[in-house]
């Protein structure tokens, strides 16, 4: 896992990384470093950072921004959106058709055994009572799983100019044999020609959407056209039918007017593995909302009962019936106006005070307080039960619109002093990229 910390105000933008990846060997989990956070440009400033996955298909994220950031000379762009946007489409360019087949066909295998798997549960606990299942009762418990599925994917559609067409013509390329392929991870469970053409309905949904193997990646900075930075945060998970599957998430423009008429000054984003960044942020744990919610729920459930306990017999039936409906249907509005009143009081008391600070930091200290953030995260993972899936050394970066990029804390696999030839041969490329936009110019 990661933790990783954006922080933006007005003069500039601050990225913090841990180097933790986690692999799951035979003996347990395994943890390395690796780096999360790039320059994506040697002369632009412009950077992006990777959690979740550590590669593209089986390209590491570090080789894919540095072929993008090879390919992008000369070119700049005028916002940060128009970065980000180009970076997704290089992405199909750098995975092979195989490549593709295979993540289909992986992408099938599972759908079908959950299905498979979640039936068998179905019916285990149908028999325990009932009788003998009859061969059409298990083929209707089957398509109702698929269709359930089929619902909940296309609510959650990612690739919006990927047609069924195109999703379909990926799945014959895969899995040539889709008869034999569905008898096969059905296993032992009953098939029918409806449940084959559901199952290749559930697949053309589901390699449209973000499996739970996918990266997060955040593209920061200025595009030339900014005066102000600006983060955009996406969901990729692989490449279907030529096109990339991502999901954009969120994203903050430094200077841009909201619909109350306020203009965002700072902001702060942590990425993947956020409680501690939320907690120092608002106060309180993030999940602080599940027992109080409860807790709220229940005590009024309970007043609800001993009031309604008290009138009983004194007034009719349908009166108390009456009443016992509507205490129940104002029950979720109280407690929706409980946790607008505490958000309001964390934010006044607790972020939007520290906002108010953010919005004059200077850049060294952006650059600490997102490192801090990040160490927070990993010491708290040190002194818990939990896996130490947060650590590592952290890489700082600060980047202004004056001064581009630059580098607080950056950890290499290898001592600069003994690769000067390594160092030299990146002034060369900064300095060529230099030329080359000036003779060019730029894209716009």
């Amino acid at each position: 896992m990661t933790a990783e910390v954006a922080i933006l105000n007005r003069e500039a933008v601050a990225l913090a990384a841990d180097s933790a990846v986690t692999f799951m060997g035979p003996e347990g989990l395994k943890i390395y470093n690796t780096n999360k956070l790039f320059a994506l440009s040697m002369t632009e400033p412009i950077a992006a950072m990777v959690y979740g996955a550590g590669s593209f298909g089986s390209v590491p994220w570090e080789t894919v921004v540095k072929e993008y950031r090879r390919q992008l000379v000369p070119d700049s762009y005028g916002t940060v959106e128009e970065y980000a946007s180009d970076l997704i489409k290089f992405l199909p360019s750098i995975v092979e058709p195989q490549e593709q087949y295979r993540r289909v066909f992986d992408t099938a295998k599972w759908e079908l055994l959950n299905i498979r798997n979640s039936v068998k549960v179905a019916l285990f606990e149908m028999n325990i009572s009932a009788q003998p299942i009859s061969r059409k009762a298990i083929c209707d418990k089957i398509i109702a799983q698929i269709e359930a599925r089929i619902s909940q994917l296309r609510s959650d559609d990612t690739i919006e100019h990927l047609g069924e067409g195109a999703a379909g013509r990926q799945i014959n390329s895969a899995i040539p044999d889709w008869d034999a392929f569905v008898n096969e991870h059905l296993d032992d469970l009953p098939s029918n020609g409806r449940i084959k053409q559901l199952s290749k309905a559930m697949i053309r949904a589901s390699i449209k959407v973000a499996s739970p193997f996918y990266s997060g990646v955040v593209v920061a900075g200025f595009g030339t056209r900014q005066m102000f930075p600006s983060l955009f945060h996406y969901v990729i998970d692989g490449v279907a039918g030529g096109k990339v599957r991502t999901r954009f998430m969120d994203g903050a423009k430094i200077g841009e007017v909201d619909q109350t008429g306020e203009e965002l000054s700072a902001t702060i984003f942590p990425f993947a593995q956020r409680d501690m960044a939320e907690t120092f942020m608002n106060g309180i744990h993030p999940d602080y909302h599940l027992v109080l919610e409860d807790f709220v729920d229940e005590t009024i459930g309970q007043f609800i009962e001993y009031s309604l306990d008290q009138v009983k017999g004194i007034i009719s039936n349908t009166r108390h019936s009456n009443l016992l409906k509507d205490m129940s249907n104002r029950r979720s509005g109280i407690v929706q106006k409980f946790q607008d009143r505490l958000g309001d009081y964390l934010k006044v008391n607790y972020s939007g005070q520290i906002m108010t600070i953010v919005d004059l930091l200077p850049k060294e200290e952006l650059a600490e307080m997102a490192e801090t953030l990040v160490n927070l995260t990993s010491f708290m993972r040190r002194v818990t039960p939990e896996d130490e899936t947060v650590g590592g050394p952290i890489d700082v970066a600060v980047i202004s619109k004056g001064d581009g990029l630059v580098w607080i804390k950056r950890k290499h696999y290898f001592l600069p002093e003994l690769n000067l030839r390594y160092l030299d041969r990146n002034q060369n490329l900064i300095h060529v990229e230099h030329t080359e936009r000036s003779t060019s110019g730029s894209k716009r």
